[in-house]
């Protein structure tokens, strides 16, 4: 499946408050006040989401299934990975040190 994920909440937060500032800042060049009124629900909208958005807190656990291992032994990683809430995307990357190299992923 192809194409952009999905709008965070904080995005569409952003673009809220981006179009309530828009519409005062347009209101208050063209002289006209209804402006205002037309971009306070946006702002208001920006409010309640910054006040209720927050990011999933992720924890990681990795566990190597072989206790010792030496130059050119191969080995398994296990990656365990929860959220406490629903998250639309997680990416993970998984860092090997200097010496370390990928067998087959």
């Amino acid at each position: 499946m192809s194409g952009s994920p999905p709008p965070t909440p904080f995005s569409r937060v952003s673009l809220y408050a981006a179009l309530a500032g828009t519409g005062c800042l347009l209101a208050v060049v063209a002289g006209r006040p209804a402006l205002v009124g037309a971009s306070a629900p946006f702002a208001v909208a920006a409010v309640v989401g910054f006040g209720l958005a927050r990011r999933p807190a992720v924890r990681a656990e990795v566990r190597v299934a072989e206790g010792i291992a030496l130059e050119g032994d191969t080995f398994e990683v296990e990656v365990r990975v929860e959220a406490d809430s629903g998250a639309s995307r997680i990416e993970i990357a998984l860092l090997l040190p200097p010496g370390l190299t990928l067998a087959a992923g």
